[in-house]
């Protein structure tokens, strides 16, 4: 695998192709602090860099987000959601047979 071509061909070509070939040869690994309810840090929650945009356009920092889920995640899910009976109503599909899974190209 040659990372300095694949990431040439990502910033010169900029086609998908050339981005998909890097996603499928590479992974992100991102850690961040826990933080609950009886740890959580202001300090902290202000520098996030990583950020949830709400449906009603409140921007929510990721620290924040899943520490007090009644206030935000929670809440969207709620608002959201459609249950899975509806969802096949609606769409003439069954989920079961929907469920996304990744097909990789084989090896030549």
């Amino acid at each position: 695998m040659n990372v300095t071509r694949m990431l040439l061909n990502v910033l010169i070509k900029h086609d998908y192709k050339s981005v998909g070939d890097w996603h499928r040869r590479s992974m992100f690994i991102g850690m961040m602090h826990f933080q609950d309810l009886y740890n959580y840090d202001i300090e902290r929650v202000r520098r996030c860099a990583i950020h949830y945009l709400m449906p009603d356009g409140r921007v929510v920092p990721f620290c924040a987000f899943n520490i007090f889920p009644t206030w935000y995640r929670d809440l969207v899910q709620k608002m959201y959601s459609v249950s899975k009976e509806a969802w096949e109503r609606r769409t003439g599909r069954r989920l079961a047979d929907d469920i996304y899974r990744r097909v990789l190209p084989k090896k030549r």
